[in-house]
């Protein structure tokens, strides 16, 4: 549901009673629940005193909430792009929690197959498909273990990676020779054939299936 600005919808101050703001709240929700406080300090002391210059007061905080708001649009429109990336995330299956519950159903990088392809030299028919690298969890597995896989390769330079991987410049470079190396589309033996031609050709009719249209464009 959204939560429109007092301003371009004046109502919203009545039907809703925060005038507190708080950490839960969207931008915009903090300045109407401001902007209600405002106006019933004003009422109140209007009431009260009698004196006209608390009415003034109120009227020049309210236009200062309203500049405000106007100023800090670029505040608001970050704070919706930051739960539409969420968003893209969960569904995307680059959110940890979604990686968590599914991980079962891949494989995992291991020292002799960091990037989980298929061997040419191995046939593998229960093999589980590679969990995707784009994922940071993933991808930090996959980090951990070609260090591993250096020490493991160079057993007489004892701390190798204490060597290597000493500053942020060491990273970078790490993260740079990591490039050329990634996870083929297709992980799995015998190669889904069905599901490959279903996605290049969907329900597109052929000669094959004698349609008559096809047919007679032929002939």
């Amino acid at each position: 549901m959204s939560n429109p600005f007092w301003y371009k919808d004046p109502t919203i101050l009545f039907r809703k009673l925060d005038i507190l703001p708080n950490d839960k709240m969207k931008y915009n929700e903090k300045l109407n629940a401001i902007t209600r406080l405002v106006v019933i300090m004003t009422f109140i002391g209007f009431v009260l005193t009698s004196n006209i210059k608390i009415i003034a007061s109120g009227l020049l905080t309210i236009i200062g909430i309203v500049i405000v708001y106007h100023t800090s649009r670029r505040s608001v429109s970050f704070d919706e792009t930051i739960d539409l990336v969420n968003k893209i995330e969960k569904e995307g299956f680059t959110g940890s929690e979604t990686f968590e519950e599914l991980k079962d159903d891949f494989s995992e990088p291991t020292i002799e197959n960091p990037m989980q392809n298929l061997a040419p030299t191995k046939h593998e028919n229960e093999r589980r498909p590679a969990a995707p690298s784009f994922n940071p969890i993933v991808n930090t597995q996959i980090n951990d273990v070609v260090r591993k896989q250096i020490e493991t390769i160079n057993k007489t330079f004892p701390k190798m990676n204490d060597k290597l991987f000493r500053d942020l410049g060491d990273e970078v470079n790490f993260d740079n020779s990591m490039r050329p190396f990634y996870t083929m589309p297709n992980t799995r033996t015998p190669n889904d054939q069905k599901s490959f031609t279903d996605f290049c050709y969907g329900d597109m009719k052929s000669g094959k299936e004698n349609n008559e249209v096809l047919i007679d464009n032929l002939l």
